[in-house]
């Protein structure tokens, strides 16, 4: 459906991590972005693997991805999505302890049990955004293009803890990607 109105671009109220694991999946077909979270249900797995069938017909230029404008729901997919692109790259001596931090917590599964303590799941994000803030430079020259993707979670504005605000974030975010990425061809969705 989305390839015959031309739609490249999906956004959806999910967060950038988990869009990000998404298009990672829509990439290489690898099942491990894809499996281990427990809000990802088996249709919506089943959903990517169609939609990656279908990408592999397409031009680079045509292909489905997924943007996430929402707040993470939990700190699982910020930590898988940090523990890629942090993957083979060597962290200055200012970064080192967050980027250690974030491999050691990727060896376990422990992210399926944040879903339920939404406190810790805030301090975690909290503790991403300052490490941004305080080393961005830092991030900037050890991640080089991958440097936009931890921008996105770093800069997400919407949060479960402002119910009232969230809608008005996840435009604010919508807004801040399209300016980073003006996109051809997208298409909007809001709401579950």
């Amino acid at each position: 459906y989305f390839v015959q109105l031309g739609v490249s671009y999906v956004v959806i109220e999910r967060s950038y991590a988990d869009s990000f694991l998404y298009n990672q999946f829509l990439k290489t077909g690898d099942e491990k972005y894809i499996q281990g979270d427990v809000e990802w249900s088996e249709d919506m797995r089943e959903a990517l693997r169609k939609v990656y069938l279908i990408n592999q017909s397409l031009t680079e230029e045509r292909k489905i991805r997924f943007i996430g404008i929402d707040a993470p729901n939990y700190a699982g997919s910020i930590i898988k999505t940090l523990g890629h692109l942090f993957y083979d790259k060597n962290p200055t001596a200012d970064i080192r302890p967050f980027v250690d931090s974030i491999n050691a917590l990727n060896k376990f599964p422990i992210y399926h049990f944040w879903k339920e303590i939404k406190i810790y799941n805030e301090t975690f994000i909290g503790y991403v955004n300052d490490q941004y803030r305080n080393h961005k430079t830092s991030f900037e020259n050890v991640l080089g293009k991958d440097f936009y993707h931890l921008k996105q979670i770093a800069e997400n504005k919407a949060s479960h803890f402002r119910p009232g605000e969230r809608n008005k974030d996840m435009f604010t975010n919508m807004v801040r990607i399209y300016e980073d990425i003006p996109l051809k061809s997208s298409l909007f969705i809001f709401g579950s």
